[in-house]
């Protein structure tokens, strides 16, 4: 996930509101954190909550992409909310 983050600049990006004028702003670097490792029952409460981030923080200096890992004894999976701004059909060779 880091590698990911760490080669397309897009994906570090979020608005910025600086002098009624809204920003794009890419940072450094973004991490990996462990809160964001949820058990498999959860998965639609977790999509649920990755999806209304985006929107309520869009405009809000918040994160384009979130993301989560979902785990259980035998598997894992990421799923990812990406806001459309940054994410359309063209984008998906990324992934």
């Amino acid at each position: 996930m880091e590698e990911v983050l760490k080669n397309n600049p897009i994906l570090r990006t979020s608005f910025h509101d600086e002098k009624d004028k809204l920003m794009l702003f890419t940072h450094a670097e973004v991490h990996f954190s462990p809160s964001c490792v949820y058990k498999f029952q959860q998965k639609s409460i977790v999509i649920d909550q990755l999806i209304k981030q985006i929107f309520d923080m869009r405009y809000q200096e918040g994160a384009l992409l979130n993301y989560a890992i979902l785990k259980d004894v035998n598997r894992q999976e990421i799923i990812f909310a990406i806001d459309h701004c940054i994410f359309d059909a063209s984008s998906v060779s990324n992934f």
